[in-house]
């Protein structure tokens, strides 16, 4: 799975990354995963290449506006699985998004 992380600044998505890049090596679950600050639109040079954009919950309000600059699925992570860093949770709601 491809998921590309969008948050305010990019810092606090940095962090859910590398976590979920260690919960991927160890339930052997295959993912290319990168973060990017929603300012500027840095995500639309990139976007094509992951499978979903999974969004911080401080970043949510701009879900529409992200959702017409991209063709693909786009979701706000839930707050309290951001907060925990609650990484199934997290690659639940991106196989959620990819099978709808």
């Amino acid at each position: 799975m491809k998921i590309l992380l969008i948050c305010v600044g990019g810092m606090s998505s940095s962090v859910l990354m590398e976590r979920m890049r260690q919960y991927a090596a160890e339930h052997d679950e295959p993912l290319t995963i990168e973060a990017v600050g929603e300012m500027g639109h840095a995500y639309e040079k990139v976007a094509g290449e992951y499978d979903v954009i999974l969004m911080a919950p401080q970043a949510g309000y701009r879900k529409k506006d992200v959702m017409k600059r991209v063709s693909i699925p786009v979701d706000v992570i839930d707050m309290a699985a951001y907060g925990r860093a609650d990484c199934a949770k997290v690659f639940e709601q991106a196989r959620r998004l990819l099978d709808k």
